[in-house]
């Protein structure tokens, strides 16, 4: 098995329930769920959009995209390909973060 550190702390990731991928500058940052609290309470979250893309938040967002990119697709056919870009930029990240990190680690 791949080890997979924390960004914040170094330390080896153990399981997926402590794992925390976050989507932040355009790349995936592992974290431990406590180290992404604090980090998360830094000065640089307020610049940074840090989101984690593996909780349930982001399978809302992923969901609401699909439903939206579908809806946008019937009513304006021309409007496809952006319907695709919408759910690449949603999805790619969470299926990034699985092949990445999350496939590795234990359940």
């Amino acid at each position: 098995m791949k080890e997979i550190n924390c960004q914040h702390c170094l330390l080896p990731i153990q399981d997926r329930e402590d794992l925390v991928v976050s989507f932040s500058l355009l790349s995936l940052r592992p974290y431990h769920s406590s180290c992404y609290s604090q980090v998360l309470k830094g000065f640089g979250n307020l610049i940074t959009n840090n989101q984690p893309v593996n909780g349930p938040y982001s399978a809302f967002v992923i969901g609401f995209s699909v439903i939206f990119a579908i809806i946008l697709a019937v009513i304006q056919p021309g409007l496809i390909l952006l319907s695709l870009l919408l759910i690449a930029y949603t999805f790619g990240p969470r299926l990034l973060s699985y092949y990445r990190y999350e496939q590795h680690l234990p359940k």
